[in-house]
């Protein structure tokens, strides 16, 4: 499982509730953002560090596979990127080739 948030501020508690159980039980776990190189996670979650030209600092991204399962939830927001701004235009797809495509995205930031 991949996930991006942008940057660290976005990786709150929200998400710290929801990612570090899913890495206990998942083969993998990443999250990615800027300022993420001083975030400290746990050995479940690989926190990764983008710089702040990557084009996915501007896109939220969720990328799951499993042996049964893949899916992928691709978001930018439109407009001026800040927190008050929750216009986004997205896609969610279940095709594995795409999801597959979309993870080797991430992996290759690792």
């Amino acid at each position: 499982m991949f996930a991006t948030f942008q940057h660290r501020d976005n990786f709150d508690d929200w998400a710290v509730e929801r990612y570090y159980p899913l890495g206990r039980t998942a083969a993998f776990v990443g999250a990615f953002g800027h300022g993420f190189d001083e975030l400290t996670l746990s050995d479940s979650v690989c926190a990764v560090e983008l710089d702040e030209t990557d084009p996915l600092v501007a896109e939220w991204n969720v990328v799951v596979i499993s042996p049964n399962f893949a899916a992928t939830l691709a978001a930018r927001q439109l407009g001026e990127p800040s927190p008050t701004n929750d216009t986004y235009e997205f896609i969610l797809t279940h095709d594995r080739r795409l999801t597959i495509e979309a993870a080797r995205t991430l992996v290759a930031r690792l």
